[in-house]
């Protein structure tokens, strides 16, 4: 038997079942029988970089069928074979598990589980040296699973992975990846995924030659250059059911009664548990509550009635005099526009609630159907997506002490008014599943701009005869008994133009704010400042214009100005006005450098700790089963606890409770709920805990290692049974953890024997048997919820994710571990940037696990990168590198601009200029848009910009979106593009953001919003607009004003770096007609159509409206140029050279010459007059 060396224990280790039903392909490559590898360096690349992580060093290739995920792999058994990997790879075997192999044979329950743990054994004892690869990755879950009881084979390998002392490659598609991996999310952090996609025509030119000689061999023929080069181009252009690499399938993968608490009374634990605000109050919180209408009025200008209302309701519930049966507060907002209704609710929840995230916000356009209920509350039993619950009922229960804004409310459907009836009179709601939900500390408030006509009428009333107008609008909307249930309906009034020039100060105060983050401090004149508010004032839009004028006059000119490198960090920068009031000087006095060093001490940390041995009693079936924590500390293989000081202290005192003193961490993953159990060992080893826990020893259950080999009935419940027996034998000194703690639901149990759970619920209950759970949110609701008994035995102690600033406490406590792993330093800009990108940018994970990645994978290149040049000394990985990463990752630009970008970009109009001609506007306004996002000064809650184009047909709309993409983005695949003549009709919005709960489809997700997760940095077309059901509009809303949007699945989609660009051909006549009249003239009637067309809300909600011009004659002919110069450019690629006389480019205009379709007939005239000449001759 063949037997595996390990160079640094110098000894043999047998690997007899890994090679029973596993293949060495590092032996195949050292016996020639793998294929080369050509091409595929980035893949690689990544791939040994993930390899050579110190944790979650675990790859997943994710790929069309096809394209070379395999070969990858072998690849990198050759490169093993001929010693062209870094020395941590040297010498590694690289064997393919089959999970055919592994499972053929298994009679009995637990014979899988058996032979899958044999093999993690046997990697375990080749310490690192052995890389497994598992081909179709998604078929581990429910591998080996052949009935009730047994574990699968991702169960079993999960510990594994997670300890870090399994390393394996998995490959799948991106469609089994989405339908199995994602959903399986403690499955799914393990694994680091690296996109294959399809490889280009010249690259699969390339792997033909270098594959010729071996099909030459086997075949005995020769191939023709040119049939080398025909095989790849005809291919690409006419198979088309083979992998196609567009952007749309690609993917950025890259969230008591004998209690004691010493320094809380009862009610104050009761209110710390669930995050409500509601107890003695101090001095400070009394002054608080008493100046918010004060703190509110600084941000909410014009709408003293609104302030007052809520500052009241909030005084009333602090001061617990309000009716405890009801929800704290519950207003109806109306009135036009942009007067702050929305904005009313961010600052309430930043003022009170501690962060706009407290907000739950629910846009109604989303909920117009009857079936939408649904979505609010959850399916009912025996409907899909019934276990999932509904987006309002769950988020509360998450969330207890919120903020829920029904955005829009006229708009949804009558049922769920009927279900707002119920909140308001009862506080409370029941959901799907049959729990009751309850709201009695949250605040509703519900928006609307039903009345904005009478409002914006009103100045020739007085107010009071306006407020009655618009309350009978009200209740010709809504029934008696919903606006009853209210506290009080708010009319918001119209601005005047003081007010208008307050929240213009407001604003202004958020873009020096975040200037002053960049280090740049910015004055702003009061001549400038009465042009912004000439330019922005705009009364029937409220303050929204104010916004755009200062984008344009302020922002745009900034972002220019830095990109060119003429404000850098430090400035301190005075914008004003020159004496004709049209054009903005920035003047830069002495420099003002803020050094950094102060800051740095705010994040020092020493994580060393003094670590104490133990002796540990002979528990066997208990050793067999767990890992020893404190084990683990002692021999340095823990990483340290940082923060978190909050839930340890929850978890020892629930541990020093009499009975039920069973801890259950419950939070998303990868927020540290694993590590809290670590640092508790941790404590007990440094005797940091009360005299109850310490000499205690924290044992870690792994449910795979409890059911592996289990193979009759009462097996597992034996093995089950006498680790309590020894736990209890133990008096109290071993504490259980067990992770993924939902699966003890099931596990072992199958014809009529016990599950795990049931076997433990009796010294659960009786306190004898300390256990820690750990488990998701969802995973806690769709199991141990509905185990009411199990249920009871556990007291949740809730894991949120950490802040920005902890993750960087968090990451440098971790600091040291990752820099003597990986042989480099980390410099604290790179630390910070890590904490800040990873939160701003990687929205499907959470924090500190995301900036974990993000360092330990820069560690990993960063001595990759050494390796190949063969550096001497240590690395030092920079802010740089983790903005390299943090981009490859998301594929958004993070990078600090280099010289040619920064000049790449102030020459962005000149470049479009090239491909668009006679839309000038157009071209600048986009232009700005971009430089203000890649300055960094634009509103970073809502899209990079968003415009309507509208104009004939023919002009160059969706041709600029092209140019824009593949100049900017870098390709035209960047691209989303939706025809919205295929949204129509009013089911079709589900085609958008996926079916609600209950229907087909519902797991599917929808073409927008995944187009999106996979693509976060794209361009948005809307193409033909007006064609687009209303519905669609009222999703649009959303997205521009929030930058997000939720889908059918409940899941928030960021659009924060995308462009929306939406076309029109609204205003089609009156350009064509309005030769005669100057084109201001045309865009003002073009603007009434628009108005005629789409709401208010809507074209206010647009960074701009772009109105397209005429082509002329001129400009038609540069654009025959164009188009020429493309065919000629196609004809030398095949060695003929073309050249257009003058005569042919006039014949051609004076062919295509049809000003109503623009210049989509001179296309057709060069096809007709110029290709189909050229095709003859050549045949």
């Amino acid at each position: 038997m063949e037997k595996l060396y390990n160079k640094n224990e110098q000894q043999y280790h047998e690997i007899p079942t890994l090679q029973e039903y596993g293949s060495d392909l590092t032996k195949m490559a050292q016996e020639g029988k793998l294929e080369p590898l050509i091409g595929r360096k980035k893949e690689v690349e990544s791939v040994v970089q993930i390899l050579c992580k110190r944790r979650k060093n675990n790859p997943c290739l994710i790929g069309d069928p096809g394209v070379g995920k395999t070969v990858i792999v072998e690849g990198l058994a050759q490169a093993i074979v001929n010693a062209q990997v870094p020395n941590k790879l040297q010498g590694n075997k690289v064997f393919s598990l089959e999970m055919g192999r592994l499972v053929a044979g298994t009679t009995y329950r637990g014979d899988c589980e058996e032979r899958l743990m044999k093999i993690v054994q046997e990697i375990e004892n080749s310490k690192g040296t052995v890389i497994l690869f598992i081909d179709e990755l998604h078929t581990l879950i429910g591998a080996g699973r052949g009935g009730g009881g047994a574990l699968d084979a991702a169960n079993i390998l999960k510990p594994a992975l997670a300890r870090g002392v399994l390393k394996c490659i998995g490959a799948t598609t991106q469609d089994e990846y989405r339908k199995y991996i994602e959903k399986d999310s403690a499955l799914k952090r393990r694994f680091q995924a690296v996109e294959v996609p399809e490889p280009s025509v010249d690259d699969t030119i390339q792997i033909l030659k270098g594959l010729l000689k071996k099909y030459e061999s086997f075949h005995n023929v020769e191939y023709s250059e040119k049939a080398i080069t025909a095989a790849a181009h005809l291919s690409n252009q006419y198979i088309s059911w083979f992998p196609s690499s567009t952007s749309q399938n690609r993917s950025n993968y890259q969230r008591s009664s004998d209690g004691y608490r010493g320094r809380y009374s009862t009610l104050d634990f009761i209110l710390d548990r669930n995050s409500i605000g509601e107890s003695n109050l101090s001095p400070s919180e009394s002054n608080k509550l008493l100046n918010m209408e004060k703190t509110l009025h600084k941000r909410i200008i014009g709408q003293d009635e609104a302030v007052e209302a809520i500052s009241r309701a909030i005084c009333r519930a602090r001061a617990g005099i309000r009716d405890p049966s009801r929800p704290m507060a519950s207003f109806l907002f109306t009135g036009p526009t942009g007067v702050g209704k929305t904005e009313l609710a961010n600052a309430l929840a930043v003022e009170y609630f501690g962060s706009k995230e407290s907000i739950i916000r629910l846009d109604m356009s989303e909920y117009m159907e009857k079936h939408n209920y649904a979505r609010l509350i959850g399916s009912p039993p025996g409907y899909l997506g019934h276990a999932e619950g509904g987006q309002l009922t769950e988020a509360v229960l998450r969330r207890p002490h919120s903020l829920i804004l029904f955005d829009e409310i006229e708009k949804a459907h009558a049922d769920i008014c009927n279900i707002l009836l119920q909140i308001l009179e009862d506080g409370r709601l029941t959901d799907g599943k049959g729990q009751t939900v309850d709201f009695k500390n949250t605040l509703i408030i519900m928006t609307s701009n039903i009345g904005n006509d009478v409002i914006v009428k009103g100045d020739q009333f007085d107010f009071g005869q306006v407020k009655v107008a618009v309350a009978k609008e009200l209740r010709e909307k809504f029934r008696l008994e919903f606006l009853n249930r209210l506290d009080d309906v708010v009319v918001f009034k119209q601005l005047d133009d003081v007010q208008l020039k307050q929240i213009m100060d407001i604003m202004l105060k958020d873009v020096i704010e975040r200037l002053e983050r960049k280090n740049i401090f910015l004055e702003v004149t009061s001549e400038f400042k009465e042009k912004l508010a000439k330019e922005g004032t705009a009364p029937t839009y409220g303050a929204r214009p104010l916004k755009r004028a200062i984008v344009s006059l302020l922002e745009d000119c900034l972002a220019e100005r830095i990109l060119r490198g003429d404000i850098k960090e430090g400035d301190s920068v005075t914008v004003s006005v020159d004496e004709e009031g049209n054009i903005i000087r920035l003047s830069l006095p002495d420099l003002i450098v803020v050094h950094e060093d102060a800051f740095l001490s705010a994040y020092s940390l020493d994580p060393s700790c003094s670590l104490v041995a133990y002796h540990f009693l002979p528990v066997i079936p208990l050793i067999i089963a767990c890992n020893k924590l404190v084990y683990l500390i002692n021999q340095c293989k823990l990483d340290p606890l940082i923060g978190r000081k909050q839930q340890v202290e929850s978890v020892v005192e629930i541990l020093c409770k009499r009975r039920k003193n069973n801890p259950c961490l419950i939070g998303d993953p990868g927020v540290g709920k694993t590590v809290i159990a670590e640092g508790l060992a941790q404590a007990i080893v440094n005797a940091q805990v009360p005299n109850k826990p310490q000499g205690n020893k924290v044992f870690s259950l792994e449910i795979g290692r409890l059911v592996a080999g289990a193979t009759y009935r009462g097996d597992c419940e034996e093995r089950s049974v006498k680790i309590v027996q020894e736990v209890e034998s133990s008096k109290g000194r071993i504490i259980l953890f067990i992770d993924e703690l939902h699966t003890l639901i099931g596990a072992g149990g199958e014809r009529g024997a016990l599950d795990a759970a049931n076997i433990l619920k009796p010294a659960l209950a009786r306190g004898v048997l300390k256990c820690i759970g750990a488990t998701t949110q969802d995973e806690y609701r769709k199991y141990i919820e509905k185990d009411s008994a199990l249920k009871r035995r556990f007291q949740t102690v809730e894991v949120p994710e950490p802040s920005i600033e902890e993750t960087i406490e968090i990451l440098n406590g971790l600091q040291n571990k990752y820099e003597s792993f990986h042989g480099v330093k980390y410099s604290q800009e790179a630390i910070v940037a890590a904490a800040r990108l990873s939160n701003r940018y990687i929205s499907d994970r959470f924090l500190p696990d995301k900036a974990i990645d993000l360092i330990d994978h820069a560690g990993s290149r960063a001595q990759f990168q050494k390796t190949e040049v063969a550096t001497k000394g240590q690395v030092m990985v920079t802010e740089a590198d983790i903005q390299h990463l943090a981009s490859t990752w998301t594929g958004i630009p993070l990078q600090k601009l280099s010289l040619s970008d920064s000049n790449k970009l102030l020459i962005m109009e000149k470049t479009l200029h090239k491909r668009i001609i006679g839309q000038h506007e157009a071209v600048e306004v986009i232009s700005r848009a971009i430089r203000r996002a890649r300055a960094g000064i634009r509103d970073p809650s809502r899209p990079v910009a968003s415009f309507l184009f509208t104009g004939s047909t023919g002009v160059g709309k969706t041709e600029l979106a092209n140019a824009l993409a593949a100049e900017y983005f870098g390709s035209k695949e960047s691209i989303i593009r939706l025809y919205m003549s295929e949204y129509m009709e009013k089911h079709s919005s589900a085609r958008l953001i996926g079916s609600p709960p209950g229907y087909i489809g519902h797991d599917e997700g929808g073409q927008l919003t995944e187009a999106v997760r996979r693509r976060p940095h794209s361009l948005i077309l809307f193409d033909e607009i007006e064609k687009a059901h209303t519905d669609i509009f009222k999703i649009l809303l959303q997205i521009l004003d929030d930058g997000r949007l939720t889908d059918g699945k409940g899941k928030t989609v960021d659009f924060k770096n995308t462009i929306i660009i939406l076309t029109s051909n609204i205003g089609n006549n009156v350009i064509l007609k309005g030769r005669q009249f100057g084109f201001g003239q045309v865009k003002m009637e073009v603007a009434d159509e628009l108005r005629k067309t789409f709401r208010p809300e809507f074209l206010n909600r647009l960074d701009d409206v772009v109105v397209f011009k005429q082509l002329e004659d001129a400009q038609l002919k540069q654009i025959v140029s164009i188009t020429l110069k493309e065919v000629i450019q196609r004809l030398k690629e095949k060695n003929i050279t073309l050249v257009v006389v003058s005569e042919v480019k006039e014949k051609l205009v004076k062919e295509g010459n049809y000003p109503i379709y623009g210049a989509r007939p001179l296309r057709r005239a060069i096809v007709r007059l110029l290709e189909d000449t050229l095709a003859e001759r050549r045949h």
